[in-house]
């Protein structure tokens, strides 16, 4: 569950009237997490966690697929608690219409349980990947998604496999 900015633009004798929205999301995905490289000792590690998804976007009945790679540090602090924190690259790609897509660099922060159960917050920088455009009033119109930071996205990752480790 998440959010992302749109951004409505209109151009009229040269001046600019910007108006913005936070759209509601939500998607299932389906991802592999694998191990990058053991650190000092099995207590520290780095792994990624790359997933593909569809969801649907509330306000307008978009369609979204998100398309994700994310590299954490984990430190297994007790047997059954890991913590993480790392970095996360990904595309957006609005199925509907793909003027709306938007690449994103994020900061995951989670804990897993039991190397099995994991909530992770996914702060998130939004770069749009496109517009569309339309002659209005003498000026133009402009809807894109918006250059900002998105505070609101959680994730639950339920990890199959894991207590065979």
């Amino acid at each position: 569950m998440g959010s992302f900015d749109e951004r409505l633009r209109v151009r009229v004798d040269a001046t600019d009237y910007d108006s913005y929205r936070s759209q509601l999301r939500l998607f299932l995905a389906l991802g592999v997490s694998h191990p990058l490289a053991h650190l000092r000792d099995e207590r520290f590690w780095l792994d990624g966690h790359i997933s593909i998804g569809a969801g649907l976007s509330f306000q307008t009945g978009h369609w979204q697929m998100p398309v994700r790679e994310d590299v954490t540090f984990a430190y297994a602090a007790t047997h059954w608690l890991t913590l993480r924190a790392g970095l996360g690259v990904g595309v957006t790609v609005d199925a509907t219409e793909d003027c709306r897509s938007f690449a994103e660099l994020a900061l995951p922060i989670g804990v897993t349980f039991f190397r099995a159960f994991e909530v992770a917050y996914r702060p998130m920088i939004s770069v749009p990947l496109g517009s569309e455009s339309w002659p209005v009033f003498g000026g133009e119109r402009q809807l894109s998604t918006s250059l900002a930071v998105l505070p609101f996205e959680v994730i639950l990752r339920a990890r199959i496999g894991a207590l065979a480790w």
